[in-house]
Order: C-alpha cells, then structure tokens, then sequence
C-alpha cells in the first residue's frame, strides 16, 4: 500500500536498493511500480537487485511514463519492461557483481524503442554483458552518444577470453566514427575497475 501522505511528486531522485539474498516477488515488484508512478518530477530514478531468479516477463498494462527523468540505473529487465522514459539521457545497466540479467538488452531495446529516445542518450554505461549484436545493435541506434563505458563484458560462446581481450575485440570491429559519431570518451575495465583502456575522441 502506497502512503498518500508522502511527497512523491515533489521527489527528484529516487533509489531503491535490495539485498543480495533473493529477488523480490513480484508483487512487492508491482507495489514499487505504483510508488515510481507517482514520482513525475523525478530526474533519476536507481533500482539495484543483486539476485535474480523471478520471471522478467511481467509488463503492466501501460508502462509508467516519467516525461522529465534522464537517468536511470538498474540491473533488473522488469523495471525496462514497464517504463516509458522521453527525456532519457544516461544508462547505467548492469552490476559488477554478477553478469547481466540474460533479458536485460532485450528489455533495454524495448525501452528505448517505447519512449523514442534514441536521440536524447548521451551516455551509457555498460556492465557484465554478452557480446550479442543486440549490443552493437543499441549502441547503432544511440548516435548521439558522447560517453560510453564498457566494463567486464563477456564472450559465452569462447569463455577462454579475458574481460578486457572482449572489450578490445568488440570496440576494434565497431566503425566508431560512423555508428557513434558524436563519442568523446571511451572507457573501457574490467569488473574490478582495472582500466586497461581510455580514449577520448
């Protein structure tokens, strides 16, 4: 149940963190959904779960459309699943304490595609990803990028190669100064915040 008696609208960030235990059920997922629904006047919005294991299939029956919010940082494919987000101007997906959700960068594409935001995204901030070209395929479609990090992605079909040798392989067959033309800075680690390689345009 959601206090009325709470300033929600008024509220500019917003974070909500869970333990590392176990995910939480659905329902409990539903009733944060109701309290970010009410947060109109949120700038950035974190939603961090460290265990996952419930289904990231549930979808609203309208997402929550947050006009204003430009950052949003989560690790959990139901939050991108039930939001519409017009003024998204940074990502940060992912956590560096366990690899990425499988569902995450279908969720992630479905995001951007329902909020139309592909040409307000500035940066984004990848963590613990396979390489997949639905990947390549966001970052191709975010031209406006100026910043991006990529940190402890990984090859699942060649589990022999390092966190970093993947971030090297998948930057050196990107055509950067067509796919992202606007790109300033590059940041690239892994998991442990080693940074093994930085490039500004």
């Amino acid at each position: 149940m959601v206090s009325s008696s709470l300033p929600w609208k008024q509220i500019t960030n917003f974070a909500i963190s869970t333990p590392h235990t176990a995910p939480i059920p659905v329902a409990q997922f539903v009733s944060c959904l109701r309290v970010l629904e009410k947060c109109t006047s949120a700038i950035t919005f974190s939603f961090t779960q460290h265990c996952f294991g419930r289904d990231a299939s549930y979808v609203a029956a309208t997402p929550i459309v947050l006009p204003i919010l430009e950052e949003l940082h989560t690790t959990d494919p139901l939050i991108y699943n039930n939001l519409s987000l017009p003024a998204l101007r940074i990502i940060k997906a992912g956590s560096k304490f366990r690899d990425a959700s499988p569902d995450l960068l279908t969720a992630l594409d479905g995001l951007i595609t329902r909020s139309d935001c592909a040409e307000s995204i500035r940066r984004i901030d990848f963590v613990g990803f396979p390489i997949r070209g639905l990947l390549l395929q966001i970052l191709t479609r975010t031209r406006n990028l100026e910043q991006l990090s990529l940190k402890g992605l990984c090859d699942i079909d060649d589990q022999s190669k390092t966190e970093i040798g993947v971030i090297t392989q998948f930057i050196g067959g990107m055509k950067v100064s067509e796919e992202l033309p606007k790109l300033k800075l590059l940041h690239a680690s892994d998991k442990n915040e080693v940074v093994r390689r930085t490039r500004v345009w």
